[in-house]
């Protein structure tokens, strides 16, 4: 507890240095909490001198206790070779680990992999199985990629109006990738009639939220708009 504390700085200034010594203390003890945050802290160099070898170690023995959060991190790293060399099968290994807990991030992580096919092979049921229990979890970015499963085929079969509906889900929650996605859909008359007024309603939103590929969509819609 005083641990965390001194890492978030309630009611106490925060101090790294403080916190390190305390949940070191935890972590002698096998307190799997305590080695993931020693973990974290060692990767990112806060309170202690950065070491990745020792930040693996704890990550290691706080995800073999169960903990989630060391495991995700142990798949990025590794997927990402941030620090540690590249391993692919050990992410693998980790982000399922926290998947099977149901953690949200783990499940993005995997679709990610499984629909890019930079890592590992494409997999496209098993894309899909994660995108759509992200989706489940109301996650705003997670129902635009089960949108997009739908679109491409992407473990399901083609299904216009499903993806139509899973990008206005994740557009209503705020998703710029949602939004993006309904413009594109209104742009192609996909699932919906062609309107390009519409398309470039969304690509707007879209671009305000943060979307940068969307201002290139506007410029060409507009140009279009005006040779009509």
């Amino acid at each position: 507890i005083i641990a965390g504390l001194y890492f978030e700085g309630r009611g106490v200034d925060q101090d790294y240095a403080k916190a390190f010594k305390y949940y070191k203390l935890a972590a002698d003890q096998g307190h799997a909490a305590a080695q993931c945050h020693l973990g974290f802290l060692y990767k990112e160099g806060k309170g202690v001198d950065q070491d990745y070898t020792k930040a693996i170690r704890y990550y290691v023995s706080a995800a073999e206790k169960g903990d989630s959060f060391a495991q995700i991190d142990l798949g990025y790293l590794y997927a990402s070779g941030d620090g540690v060399h590249q391993n692919v099968n050990k992410a693998l290994k980790y982000y399922k680990m926290a998947a099977d807990q149901g953690e949200l991030a783990a499940h993005k992580s995997l679709f990610i992999m499984y629909v890019e096919g930079k890592l590992i092979k494409k997999n496209y049921k098993e894309a899909f199985y994660h995108a759509k229990f992200a989706a489940n979890q109301g996650d705003s970015e997670s129902l635009s990629n089960l949108g997009y499963c739908y679109e491409k085929g992407v473990g399901v079969e083609v299904d216009f109006k499903k993806s139509l509906k899973y990008y206005k889900m994740s557009s209503e929650k705020g998703s710029a990738l949602g939004m993006f996605n309904m413009g594109d859909a209104y742009k192609n008359g996909r699932g919906v009639k062609k309107d390009l007024k519409k398309a470039l309603s969304w690509f707007t939103k879209s671009e305000k939220n943060g979307e940068k590929e969307a201002s290139i969509e506007i410029k060409n819609i507009l140009k279009e708009l005006d040779n009509d």
